[in-house]
């Protein structure tokens, strides 16, 4: 059996903001993260207590940038 991909925060984080700026804020889901992964939504929620603190993450890099 081949080893686990494993995602760093950083990864999570990335795959959001890449989402974010293509679909939204509004859409952002851990479902949809994950798709832009190419994993389940584990990698999201063992990084993030939730969703809401994901976006929080998001929307502060974003501004960052």
């Amino acid at each position: 059996m081949p080893p686990a991909i494993t995602f760093s925060r950083e990864d999570v984080i990335k795959a959001a903001l890449e989402f974010v700026s293509e679909h939204g804020l509004n859409i952002l889901s851990a479902r949809k993260v994950s798709k832009f992964l190419n994993s389940s939504t584990a990698p999201i929620y063992s990084h993030f207590k939730s969703m809401e603190e994901l976006s929080f993450v998001v929307v502060k890099r974003a501004k960052d940038l």
